[in-house]
This record gives C-alpha cells, sequence and structure tokens, in this order.
C-alpha cells in the first residue's frame, strides 16, 4: 500500500513562532534584568539623603538638648538668686520692723523727758548779757577778758556802718536809723556785749564810744553783777548812731581818766581827727585833714597821727588788746596796731566774718 505525503509547511511555522516566543521571552528578561538595577541605584541615593538629614537632626537636637540643659541651669540659678534676694527682704523687713520700734520705743521717751522738763521749775539766768548763740568755739585764741578794771573803747566813726567804702560813703547820706543798721556797726554792738558777757563779775567796766569825741556810755564805771547798769549799757549802745571821723586820742584821755588795767580797743583802722592841739606840731605841717581843713587825709598822716596819739596820753602801763574789723584803704593799720597792743603785752587780733 502507497503511503500518503505529509506537509511540512506546518512544522516551520511553528518553529518560527517558537523562535519568536523565544525572542520575546529573551528579550522580556533583558528588560526585566535592567529594570530592577535602576530602582536599586534610586533607593541608595535616598538612603544617603535621609541618612544626612537623620544626622543632621541628630546634631540639632543635641545642640537643643545642650541649650537645654544651659537654660535649666540658667533657670536654676535664677531660682537660687530670688530666695536668696526673698531671704533678704525678710531680714530687712525684721531690721525695719525693729527700727520702728526702736523709733516708736526713742519717741516714747522722748516725750517722757519733755514732760519731765516742762514740769521742772525754771531757773532765771542771772547774767542778762547771756546769749544762747555763744558756745565754746566763739572764744578766740589769746583772747581773754580779765582785769580789775576794764575799759572798752568803741569805734563809732562812719566807717563802722560798713566794710566797703563805696557803702560807707552811701550810708553818711541816710538816715540814724540805717546808719544803726549797717552791718559792720551791728557786729560791734555784738562785740561789746560778747567782751561783757566774759568779764569777771567783780571787775570795774567802763566803755566809752568815739568818734570826733569821746562819751562814756550811761555812766563812767559799773559791774556786770548789776542787772539795772547792764539794762542801761544796753541802752546807751542801741542808741548810738555811728558817725564822724576817728578821733582815737580823745578816747585815750577819756580812758586815761578812768585809769583802766586794760583796754578793749574795737576799731576799723588808723585815727583820721586829731584836733586843734596837733596843728601846731611839725609832724603834721601837711597834713591838713587831721584839724578837719581838708576832705582827705593820706596813709602817711594817718601813721603821724596814730602814733602822735598814743604818745600823747599815757595809760599807766595798761594791757592793750585790739579787736581790728575790716575796711577798705587802710593796710598800714594791722602792723601799726599790732605793735602797739605788742608792747603793751596785748595781742591784735581780725576776727573771721562769722565772729562773735
Amino acid at each position: 500500500m502507497k503511503k500518503k505525503k505529509r506537509n511540512n509547511d506546518f512544522s516551520l511555522s511553528f518553529l518560527d513562532i517558537m523562535a519568536c516566543g523565544l525572542g520575546g521571552v529573551i528579550i522580556i528578561f533583558l528588560l526585566l534584568e535592567n529594570k530592577p538595577t535602576f530602582k536599586i541605584n534610586k533607593s541608595n541615593t535616598n538612603n544617603e539623603i535621609l541618612i544626612e538629614q537623620i544626622e543632621s537632626l541628630t546634631s540639632s537636637n543635641q545642640e537643643l538638648s545642650i541649650a537645654n540643659q544651659q537654660l535649666e541651669l540658667d533657670i536654676e540659678n535664677e531660682k537660687n538668686k530670688l530666695s536668696t534676694i526673698n531671704k533678704q527682704n525678710v531680714t530687712l523687713e525684721k531690721t525695719i520692723e525693729n527700727a520702728n520700734k526702736n523709733t516708736q520705743e526713742v519717741n516714747t521717751e522722748v516725750s517722757k523727758l519733755k514732760e519731765k522738763i516742762s514740769k521742772m521749775p525754771q531757773q532765771m539766768i542771772e547774767d542778762p548779757i547771756s546769749n544762747d548763740e555763744l558756745f565754746e568755739e566763739n572764744y578766740i585764741e589769746g583772747l581773754t577778758i580779765v582785769g580789775k578794771k576794764i575799759c572798752i573803747l568803741l569805734d563809732s566813726s562812719s566807717s563802722m556802718t560798713d566794710e566797703k567804702l563805696l557803702e560807707i560813703i552811701k550810708r553818711k547820706n541816710l538816715s540814724d536809723e540805717e546808719k544803726k543798721k549797717g552791718p559792720k556797726w551791728k557786729r560791734s554792738l555784738d562785740i561789746v556785749k560778747w567782751i561783757l558777757a566774759r568779764a569777771p563779775k567783780d571787775s570795774d567796766i567802763a566803755v566809752i564810744r568815739f568818734s570826733e569825741t569821746a562819751k562814756y556810755i550811761a555812766k563812767q564805771s559799773f559791774q556786770t553783777k548789776n542787772k539795772n547798769d547792764l539794762k542801761t549799757i544796753f541802752l546807751g549802745l542801741n542808741n548810738i548812731t555811728p558817725d564822724g571821723p576817728t578821733n582815737l586820742l580823745s578816747a585815750l584821755i577819756q580812758a586815761a581818766k578812768f585809769n583802766p588795767t586794760n583796754i578793749y580797743l574795737i576799731t576799723d583802722g588808723l585815727p583820721t581827727f586829731g584836733g586843734e592841739r596837733f596843728k601846731s606840731l611839725n609832724p603834721f605841717n601837711k597834713c591838713d585833714s587831721i584839724i578837719g581843713s581838708s576832705n582827705k587825709i593820706s596813709g602817711d598822716c594817718r601813721v603821724k597821727l596814730f602814733n602822735q596819739s598814743i604818745r600823747y596820753v599815757s595809760n599807766n602801763g595798761a594791757q592793750i588788746d585790739i579787736i581790728l574789723l575790716p575796711v577798705e584803704g587802710d593796710p598800714q593799720a594791722s602792723p601799726e596796731m599790732w605793735k602797739w597792743a605788742s608792747d603793751t603785752g596785748g595781742i591784735l587780733i581780725s576776727p573771721a566774718r562769722s565772729w562773735p
């Protein structure tokens, strides 16, 4: 029996199909093999970024942690300071409370003492010239008020109203009351009272005021223990009007009549007037102002007049202490008067403006 022929076209097509399928599979495998590699590389890059971010955050967290610890320490320190301040406040409050208590106790004691003092009998001041404002510092070194017969010479000339020449000239044309209000004159009266307050109570005292002429005030002699005499002297002092030139010789003549053991001179400079008795004396031929023939007197003429005046009258060895008050334009007064006082065993003082 004859065999039939087989058709081989089918087999070739099948093989082509299989080959194509195998090629597709290979392509798929190739594609799958490349894709995982790309994904892994990308994942690695993201991990590195994340690691860096984590490290940065970790570092920032550490820094914040350190800063937080520092803040906690600062807060703790501030708490300690606040606690210390609170303790100090408590201590201060206690101190203030104790001080208030002490103040109340002191005020209570003061009130009791005031009440006790007010009930005490008041003692009358025996010395009517005592001055509550005169304390120990008002004493001047070397100036002591002593002597059995004390003579106070008070310069009452125009220059005794003020220290400045312009003010002195102005006051010359004012009323007597205004002249008495001159600051230097008021101070001069206080000095007289200062001397009287410290004079021995049993001493015989004379107060002489002098300008162109010299006069005893109220009476020729008194004692400070006599209250009525003191009142009379004070009244006489208040009635003096400072005016006219300075005639030292007239004061020394009056003092010689009292025969003092101690003389206290209150003045502001050398004399400016001597009177007719000096007219014929040779040293004063060119000093017309001494006898009132001129309105001015030179410094040299004043020195001559001063020296002639202190030689003209003998004061029988009396000690002379001089209180020289300031005035413009008389620079030779201090050395001349210092020599005179020193020769008698006395002193010359130019006190501060705050004295007495």
